[in-house]
C-alpha cells in the first residue's frame, strides 16, 4: 500500500526529530502525523478509524508514527523503543500487515529515544 500524499522531507524529519525517532535504511516513508493519517495518506477504511477511536487511540506513540507507515508500504522493520510503547504497535503493525501481503525485502531500522524530562 503505497501513500497518496507524501509529507516533503523537511517536515517529516522535523516530526522524526520532536519524537526522538532516528532512521536508518533508504527512503523511509514519512512518520504519521496523526492517526487521521491513515485514511488521508493511506487510504484505510472508516472501520479501521472507528476502531482506533472506540478503543482510545488518539494519538500514535513514537514508534508508532514511524512504524506503520514502513509496514504499510510493504518494508522490512526493525524498531526499538522503551518500554510501554511497542506493545499496541505491535498489535496494530499484525493489522496493518494483513491489510496487504508484501514481498519487499527492503529493511529499515527505526530506534526511538527517550525525551528529556
Amino acid at each position: 500500500m503505497r501513500a497518496v500524499g507524501k509529507p516533503d522531507l523537511q517536515a517529516a524529519n522535523l516530526l522524526r526529530k520532536s519524537h526522538g525517532i532516528r532512521v536508518t535504511g533508504g527512503q523511509a516513508p514519512a512518520p504519521l502525523v496523526n492517526f487521521d493519517d491513515l485514511s488521508s495518506r493511506y487510504k484505510c477504511s472508516k472501520r479501521l478509524m472507528a476502531e482506533l477511536e472506540e478503543h482510545g487511540w488518539h494519538e500514535p506513540t513514537a514508534i508508532q508514527r514511524q512504524a506503520i507507515p514502513i509496514l504499510l508500504e510493504g518494508r522490512e522493520l526493525f524498531a526499538v523503543a522503551p518500554t510501554g510503547q511497542s506493545l499496541l504497535s505491535l498489535q496494530l503493525s499484525r493489522s496493518c500487515r494483513l491489510l496487504e501481503h508484501t514481498t519487499s525485502t527492503d529493511k529499515i531500522e527505526v530506534h526511538i529515544s527517550m525525551k528529556s524530562a
